[in-house]
């Protein structure tokens, strides 16, 4: 997701003012006969339009992508809040170093770990009545439900899959160079 933020910031300065000017030169080649746009040796004004329409086009993709990246942040962000409450309550915690999850095998080894240590039943005394469970087997039960309530919608891969053509249509299109655009310009 940082590639993508940073590839947002390089396509808005690569943008800069100009899908505003290139929607002031569509309206200024719609404006103008065949024999007004020979004299800026513009010959095809449709090829011209949709030329400057991709400018346009990439800028309502880059506002699309910036959109879905800010809501995937919003819903990594909330799950982990909920993660945070589990692991103050003794649930381990799924990070290591630079925010990266661990591996699926160290998380389930951290995991039998707190398990065993909260089983640990050499603490109590006496029989267990059935008036009420230790302590130390509430806990288990209760990360256990935590935890098959931390997806409450199953995730789908459905947004990461959209955003990365929304990412991947973006970074086809082509801007027109500079001195075509600067000739463009100086029709306004």
């Amino acid at each position: 997701m940082k590639e993508d933020n940073d590839t947002i910031q390089r396509v808005k300065a690569d943008l800069g003012e100009k899908p505003e000017e290139a929607s002031k030169i569509i309206k200024c080649l719609n404006s103008k006969n065949k024999y007004e746009l020979e004299e800026p040796m513009i010959t095809g004004r449709i090829e011209t339009i949709l030329e400057v329409k991709k400018v346009i086009f990439k800028r309502n993709l880059m506002i699309q992508l910036d959109e879905k990246c800010q809501n995937m942040k919003l819903a990594v962000n909330r799950f982990f809040d909920k993660f945070e409450v589990l692991r103050q309550n003794g649930f381990p915690n799924p990070l290591v170093i630079n925010d990266k999850l661990l591996k699926n095998e160290d998380y389930d080894k951290n995991m039998r770990e707190v398990a065993k240590e909260t089983s640990n039943t050499s603490s109590m005394k006496g029989v267990p009545t059935k008036k009420c469970a230790p302590p130390n087997f509430r806990k288990p039960f209760y990360l256990q439900h935590e935890v098959n309530h931390l997806f409450v919608n199953k995730p789908t891969f459905a947004k990461y899959t959209e955003e990365d053509e929304i990412y991947q249509r973006m970074m086809k299109i082509k801007l027109p160079d500079e001195e075509t655009w600067e000739k463009w310009c100086d029709l306004l």
